[in-house]
């Protein structure tokens, strides 16, 4: 039987680029961002200046939650932003990461 050295050298690699990055821990939730409306703001494409703004009940803007929760911008061209069970979720397009 012949072994196949470029098969298993990739699924090494494929399994290797699959374990959790823990360095980061998981922020906790700041503010009141349950009950309002969420706008994407798209940004400029290759800017990295995409941000989401958030508009309470009561008229309160607050501007990016995304970065105040997370300490990181959200990336390139965000093209939609959905708010779940206490969690956003963005799809970001040009950013290399999911």
């Amino acid at each position: 039987m012949k072994i196949n050295y470029y098969l298993i050298a990739g699924l090494l690699l494929f399994l290797n680029a699959c374990k959790k990055d823990e360095s980061t821990p998981t922020p906790s939730p700041v503010g009141g961002y349950l009950s309002g409306i969420y706008v994407a703001n798209e940004g400029n494409f290759l800017s990295n200046n995409a941000s989401v703004t958030f508009i309470s009940d009561n008229g309160t803007v607050m501007e990016d939650p995304y970065f105040d929760v997370n300490g990181v911008s959200l990336g390139d061209v965000l093209l939609q932003f959905l708010p779940l069970d206490g969690k956003g979720y963005a799809v970001v397009n040009n950013s290399q990461k999911v």
